[in-house]
C-alpha cells in the first residue's frame, strides 16, 4: 500500500467518523489524519477501539466497523 491507500483510508475513516459522531469527531479525525503510515493508522484504530465502542454505543459501533475494518487491512 502506497500514499494514496493511506489517504484513501484516512478521508473515508474521518468521514465514517464524523456520519456516526458529528462535531464530537473533531479531536479524533485530527488523530486519524496525523498518522503518517498505514502501520500507525491500524495501531491507532487497534488502540482505540474499546474506546471506540463504548463512545458509539453496539448498534453504531457495529456500523462503523463494519465500514472501518476494509481500510485497515
Amino acid at each position: 500500500p502506497g500514499l494514496g491507500d493511506l489517504k484513501r483510508a484516512q478521508a473515508e475513516l474521518s468521514m465514517h467518523q464524523r456520519n456516526v459522531l458529528g462535531p464530537d469527531a473533531d479531536g479524533l479525525t485530527a488523530k486519524i489524519e496525523a498518522c503518517k503510515t498505514m502501520e500507525e493508522l491500524r495501531a491507532y484504530f487497534a488502540a482505540q477501539r474499546g474506546t471506540l465502542d463504548e463512545w458509539l454505543g453496539k448498534s453504531k459501533s457495529a456500523v462503523f466497523w463494519a465500514k472501518a475494518d476494509p481500510y485497515l487491512r
